[in-house]
C-alpha cells in the first residue's frame, strides 16, 4: 500500500478533511448564493420561474453561467485536499441557491398556450448552454487546482492508487476485486481522475484531436478501454436516470423537483459508475444534462407539459442534477479506492 496509508481505516480518517472541505464549501457558497447572488438572477414576473431564454433574457442566462464560472475558481482554491469532482461539485451546489429561490414552472405555460414545442426547444438550448458553462467550469477549476499545486503542492489531494507498485497491481490481479479493472491496473492505469487540468473534458477532447495519432500500441488499448467503458457509464446512467425519476418524481412541486432530480441521478451516477469505472468524472455530469435534453424533446413532441418531469427548470438539471450525480461519482470512486485497500490489507506477503 502506498507509504502514508497503512490500512482502511487510516484512509478513511485521511479523507476527513476532503469531506470537510467540500460541506463547509458547500454551505458558505449556497448562503452567499441564496442570500445574495441568486436573487440578482429572478425574472421580472415574481411569479414566473427562472427559466431564463424562454423568458428573453439571456443576459442573466449568461450571468449565471458567470457566476458558475466563479464558484468553480472559489471552490477548487478552497478545497484542495478535495478530489477535483468535489469542488465541481461544490460549485454546483452553491448555485443551487438560484434554483431553489424559484416559482414553478406552470406560469410558463400561460405565456406559451399554443406552442409548446416552441419553449421546450428554448429549454432545450437553456440547457446546452448550461452544458457548456459546466465543461468551462470544470476546466477554470482544473487550472486553478494546477496553480494551486506549483504553490504549494502538500495542499493538493493526491492520487493514491496512482503510487501503488507493481507488486500491488499484480495483487489486485490475482484477488479479482473488480474484473472490469484487471487488464488496465496491470497496464499502469490508475482508473482514478487527477488533480489538474488532465481530468477535464477540453483537454480530453483536445488531446484525442492533437496526439490521437501519436499513441503506442498500449495507449490504444487502454484508450479504448477508456472510451468504451465512458460510453457505457453515460448511457446506462441516462437510463437509470429516466427510470429513476420517474418512480420518484410524482409532483410538479418544487421541493419534490428538486429531490427527486438529486437522488435520483446520485444512484443513477452510482449505478453506472460500479459497472463502468471511469476516472474521468465529466461523464457523470454529462449524466443529468443528455437526460434533459431527452426529457424536452419528448415534451416538445408531445406538446404538452403535463408530466411532472417536464416541469424540472433548466437551472434544476443543472445544479440537483449534475451536483447529485457528480457526488454518485464521488461516492463509488471513494468505496472502490477503500475495497482496493481491504484488498491489499488482507492479501498474504510474498
Amino acid at each position: 500500500m502506498p507509504e502514508d496509508v497503512e490500512d482502511p481505516m487510516d484512509y478513511i480518517r485521511l479523507h476527513l478533511l476532503e469531506k470537510l472541505q467540500v460541506l463547509l464549501t458547500t454551505a458558505a457558497l449556497l448562503a452567499v448564493v441564496y442570500f445574495g447572488l441568486g436573487r440578482w438572477f429572478r425574472p421580472a414576473d415574481p411569479l414566473g420561474p427562472i427559466a431564463l431564454l424562454p423568458g428573453g433574457e439571456l443576459g442573466k442566462l449568461l450571468g449565471i453561467v458567470v457566476v458558475l464560472l466563479v464558484l468553480a475558481a472559489v471552490a477548487a482554491a478552497a478545497t484542495t485536499r478535495s478530489r477535483p469532482e468535489g469542488a465541481l461539485m461544490t460549485a454546483l451546489f452553491g448555485l443551487g441557491g438560484v434554483a431553489m429561490l424559484s416559482p414553478p414552472m406552470q406560469t410558463l405555460f400561460w405565456s406559451y398556450p399554443a406552442s409548446m414545442q416552441s419553449l421546450y426547444l428554448q429549454m432545450m438550448a437553456e440547457v446546452l448552454i448550461f452544458a457548456v458553462g459546466i465543461m468551462l467550469a470544470e476546466g477554470l477549476g482544473g487550472l486553478v487546482r494546477s496553480f494551486m499545486a506549483k504553490i504549494c503542492p502538500r495542499w493538493l489531494w493526491t492520487n493514491t492508487l496512482s503510487e501503488l507498485s507493481d507488486q500491488q497491481r499484480k495483487t489486485l490481479k490475482k484477488s479479482r476485486i473488480d474484473p472490469m479493472w484487471d487488464k488496465n491496473i496491470l497496464n499502469g492505469d490508475s482508473l482514478s481522475v487527477s488533480s489538474g487540468v488532465r481530468n477535464t473534458l477540453l483537454w480530453n477532447l483536445l488531446s484525442l484531436s492533437l496526439h490521437g495519432k501519436n499513441r503506442t500500441a498500449a495507449q490504444k488499448q487502454v484508450f479504448r478501454g477508456q472510451l468504451h467503458r465512458g460510453f457505457g457509464c453515460l448511457f446506462s446512467g441516462v437510463l437509470a436516470g429516466i427510470v429513476l425519476l420517474v418512480l420518484l418524481l410524482q409532483s410538479p412541486e418544487r421541493g419534490q423537483i428538486l429531490f427527486a432530480l438529486f437522488g435520483s441521478f446520485v444512484l443513477a451516477a452510482l449505478f453506472a459508475h460500479h459497472l463502468f469505472p471511469v476516472r474521468t468524472f465529466f461523464v457523470a455530469w454529462m449524466i443529468p444534462m443528455l437526460t434533459a435534453v431527452l426529457f424536452y424533446a419528448l415534451a416538445a413532441i408531445s406538446g404538452t407539459g403535463n408530466r411532472p418531469q417536464y416541469q424540472v427548470l433548466p437551472i434544476d438539471w443543472l445544479t440537483g442534477g449534475a451536483g447529485g450525480a457528480i457526488l454518485g461519482f464521488w461516492l463509488s470512486g471513494r468505496w472502490r479506492e477503500i475495497r482496493i485497500f481491504e484488498a491489499l490489507a488482507q492479501a498474504p506477503p510474498e
